[in-house]
């Protein structure tokens, strides 16, 4: 627009906010996935340009988002999520349901060191 004598504005709206997992969180995630999945299991991974509306809740509240692993090569479940062929071990769903009521109690009990 300069190149016209003109000026603007440009707000991007579009798209969601970042997903930024609340440190102050990360002993409590720590502490359940140890007691659910075993000791040393919580592996942290790079950020992601990934959307998520995940992000919402996180900017209101505490939050950490957590990927619990779906993928099973011994049993050719192999493609990424929004691969057509994508699939998912339904045996990691248990787990999951388990690690989220376990991090819930430990929550509200206040038992995180």
């Amino acid at each position: 627009t300069s190149a016209f004598g003109a000026s603007h504005t440009l707000e991007d709206t579009l798209g969601y906010p970042s997903t930024i997992n609340d440190p102050g969180l990360l002993p409590l995630v720590n502490e359940s996935v140890a007691a659910v999945v075993g000791d040393g299991r919580l592996t942290l991974v790079p950020p992601s340009m990934g959307g998520e509306d995940f992000s919402y809740y996180a900017e209101k509240v505490p939050g950490f988002m957590l990927r619990i692993g779906v993928r099973n090569e011994a049993r050719g479940i192999i493609h990424p999520l929004h691969n057509p062929l994508f699939d998912l071990d339904e045996a990691a769903l248990p787990l999951g349901a388990a690690l989220l009521s376990d991090l819930a109690a430990r929550y509200l009990k206040g038992t995180s060191s």
